[in-house]
C-alpha cells in the first residue's frame, strides 16, 4: 500500500510523540531533597574567602580516627564549596552583610545599606539596629540602648518559616547585636548578643516581652561572671604558614572581662558555648520541621581590624575557630536524632577585609587611610568657596550633618536658610570629592534617581545598595585600598577583597565538591528556603543553587 507524503508526515509526528512520552515515563523522576531537621548558618564576621585555602593544611582533618568530625576541612570536603562567592554591594560591612544573609535581599530592598546613617529630617545619627526596645540587664532590669529589627524591611528566613505556619524554632547568637538581630528577624524565638559593658549575654524586650532572661541564660551568665578577672593567655602554636607575612610568634595575656578578651579565641568560644546551650534549651532539631540556628562569630572582625589579615594573629585565630566549629558540629551530631546526616550546615561570611595600608605600602602598593574629620572639613570648605556669594566669610557654614563610610549627609535646614537646593549643593560636594586623589567616582542621590551612575559593576553595586533617605546625599567611591582611618584596616568598598566570601552547604540533599559556578550571598536564603520547603522571604532575590543538589540532573 502506497503511503502519501501527508499520511507519512502524520505517522512520523505520532511516532515521535509516542517515543517522547515513553522516554518521559521511563526516566527517573528526581526526588525532592530531604528536609533537614536542623538548619545551621555559621557566619564568620570579616572572613576573607581565601582564609580557607591559605590555612587549609593546618586545619583539623575532616574526620578523626574516633569518628569525630573536624571543622572547616570537614565542611570543605563533605559539602558543596563555592570558594569565591560574592556580596554584590557597593560597601561591604557587618550590618548590611548580616541583613543580606538574613533576608536574601540586598540593601535597596531590606533597608540596611550601612551600619549607621544620618536622618535628614531630624539630623540625628541612626544606628542600623536601633529600636525602642531596651536591653535586659544582668540585675533583671532594662537599660542600655534600644535594639530591634525596626529598621529592617521585609522578612528573614526565620520569619518565612514562621509565616508558613511551621512550628520551627529560630534562635540567633552573635557577639554583635546587629549581627544577631538581622539574622533573626522579627519572629525569632530568641536573638542573643553580648553586652561587653556588663560582660554578659543579653537580648531586648523585642524578643522577651516579659523583660526576663530565660533561666538557662542567667545560669550561663553567672558562670561567665565567675571567671571575670582571670588571666587568659593567647599565644601562637607551632610554625606559621609561609604565606603569613609576620610569622613571628606572639603571646597576649588578657583579663577575662576586658573587652580585648573578645578579640581572642575566647570571644569565639563564648559564641559557640551559647549556641550549644541553645540547642538543648530550645530542643532544636528534634521535630519534623526544620529548626534554624544562626551563629555569627563577631570576634573575628574585632581581631581583623586590630591586627590586619596578613598577621600571625589572624592565622592563629582562624585555626582556633576551626577547632571551635568542630566542637559545635560534634555537639549537633550527638544532640539531634540522626546527627549531622539530618542537619544542613551553611558556612559563609558577611564581608572580607583589605590588607592594611601600612602592609601594602611596604610592598609598593598604593594604599592610604583617609581621615573622616579631614574629609568633612574639606567638603565644607569647598562648598563655602562654591557659594561664597550666598554667605559672608569667614562664617564657615556647616553644610554637612556628618559622614558615614564615605556617605555624606547634607544639612537641609542650612541649605534652605541660604536659599539653595539640596541637589545643587550635593553636586558641588561630589565635584569637590572628585578633585581628590582618594576617590575614583562620586555620585549624588539625583544621579541614582536619574540613573546617571559610574559604569559597569559600580552601577550594579550602587543599585543593589542605595536606599533613599538612609544612603548619603553624596557617596564617594575610593580607589582600591583607600579606606577610612577607622582602624588599622577596614572594609567599606565593593572591591573583591571586601566582597568575596566563601559559601559552603553541607548536609542532606547536597552533592559534595568544589563549585566554580557564580554564587552570591543572596542565593543562600533562597536555597535554604527551597530545602526547608517554604516560600523564600518577602524580599529574597537570589537563585536556588540547584547545581549542588543531589536531585539535579
Amino acid at each position: 500500500m502506497k503511503i502519501s507524503k501527508k499520511h507519512f508526515a502524520v505517522l512520523f509526528i505520532a511516532a515521535y510523540f509516542c517515543v517522547a512520552i515513553l522516554s518521559c515515563t521511563s526516566a527517573k523522576t528526581p526526588d525532592y531533597p530531604p528536609r533537614p531537621r536542623l538548619m545551621v548558618m555559621i557566619v564568620l564576621d570579616q572572613f576573607r574567602a581565601d582564609y580557607l585555602t591559605r590555612y587549609k593544611d593546618r586545619f583539623l582533618p575532616a574526620r578523626a580516627s574516633g569518628g569525630e568530625v573536624g571543622g572547616f576541612r570537614y565542611l570543605m570536603e563533605n559539602g558543596a564549596y563555592y570558594p569565591l562567592a560574592h556580596h554584590e554591594v557597593l560597601q561591604a560591612m557587618t550590618g548590611p552583610g548580616h541583613a543580606i544573609l538574613g533576608t536574601g535581599a540586598y540593601g535597596y530592598r531590606n533597608g540596611i545599606p550601612l551600619n549607621g546613617w544620618y536622618d535628614s529630617k531630624t539630623g540625628e545619627d541612626v544606628y542600623c539596629a536601633a529600636g525602642d526596645h531596651p536591653e535586659l540587664q544582668p540585675d533583671g532590669g532594662t537599660g542600655g540602648h534600644g535594639v530591634s529589627p525596626k529598621n529592617l524591611i521585609g522578612a528573614t528566613l526565620g520569619d518565612a518559616l514562621k509565616n508558613a505556619g511551621l512550628p520551627s524554632k529560630v534562635v540567633a547568637v552573635a557577639l554583635k547585636d546587629r549581627a544577631s538581630v538581622f539574622l533573626a528577624g522579627r519572629r525569632a524565638d530568641a536573638a542573643y548578643w553580648f553586652d561587653a559593658g556588663n560582660f554578659a549575654w543579653t537580648t531586648s524586650t523585642w524578643y522577651r516581652k516579659d523583660a526576663v532572661l530565660p533561666a538557662f541564660l542567667n545560669a550561663h551568665n553567672e558562670a561567665i561572671r565567675k571567671k571575670i578577672g582571670e588571666s587568659y593567655v593567647w599565644k601562637s602554636e607551632g610554625e606559621a604558614s609561609p604565606i603569613t607575612d609576620d610569622g613571628v610568634g606572639f603571646t597576649h595575656e588578657i583579663k577575662i572581662g576586658d573587652k580585648q578578651s573578645l578579640v581572642t579565641p575566647y570571644g569565639a568560644t563564648l559564641v559557640s558555648d551559647l549556641a550549644a546551650k541553645a540547642l538543648d534549651a530550645y530542643e532544636m532539631g528534634r521535630g519534623e520541621w526544620s529548626d534554624l540556628l544562626l551563629v555569627s562569630f563577631s570576634g573575628h572582625d574585632y581581631a581583623g581590624h586590630k591586627f590586619g589579615p596578613n598577621s600571625r594573629e589572624m592565622e592563629e585565630l582562624t585555626l582556633a575557630e576551626d577547632k571551635i566549629v568542630s566542637e559545635l558540629l560534634n555537639k549537633i551530631d550527638k544532640t539531634i536524632p540522626g546527627g549531622l546526616a539530618k542537619a544542613l550546615v551553611v558556612l559563609t561570611a558577611d564581608h572580607g577585609i583589605s590588607p592594611a595600608p601600612e602592609y601594602l605600602g611596604k610592598h609598593k602598593v598604593d594604599a592610604s587611610l583617609i581621615s573622616s574629620d579631614e574629609l568633612i572639613k574639606y567638603v565644607n570648605e569647598k562648598i563655602d568657596a562654591e557659594y561664597n556669594e550666598y554667605i559672608a566669610p569667614p562664617q564657615n557654614i556647616k553644610w554637612l550633618l556628618g559622614e558615614s563610610s564615605f556617605n555624606f549627609y547634607l544639612d537641609r535646614k542650612v541649605i534652605a536658610e541660604v536659599g539653595l537646593q539640596v541637589d545643587e549643593v550635593a553636586e558641588a560636594a561630589a565635584k569637590s570629592l572628585l578633585a581628590r586623589k582618594d576617590f575614583l567616582y562620586a555620585f549624588t542621590a539625583a544621579d541614582v534617581r536619574q540613573r546617571s551612575l559610574p559604569p559597569g559593576k559600580f552601577e550594579k553595586q550602587i543599585l543593589n545598595s542605595y536606599f533613599p533617605g538612609r544612603s548619603g546625599d553624596v557617596v564617594a567611591i575610593p580607589r582600591p585600598f583607600y579606606m577610612s582611618d577607622y582602624a588599622k584596616t577596614t572594609h567599606m568598598t565593593g572591591y573583591n577583597y571586601d566582597t568575596t566570601v566563601p559559601i559552603i552547604f553541607c548536609g542532606p540533599g547536597v552533592k559534595k565538591g568544589v563549585r566554580a559556578e557564580p554564587a552570591q550571598s543572596v542565593d543562600i536564603v533562597s536555597t535554604m528556603a527551597f530545602l526547608a520547603g517554604v516560600v523564600p522571604p518577602s524580599g529574597a532575590e537570589g537563585r536556588v543553587l540547584h547545581e549542588m543538589l543531589e536531585s539535579s540532573q
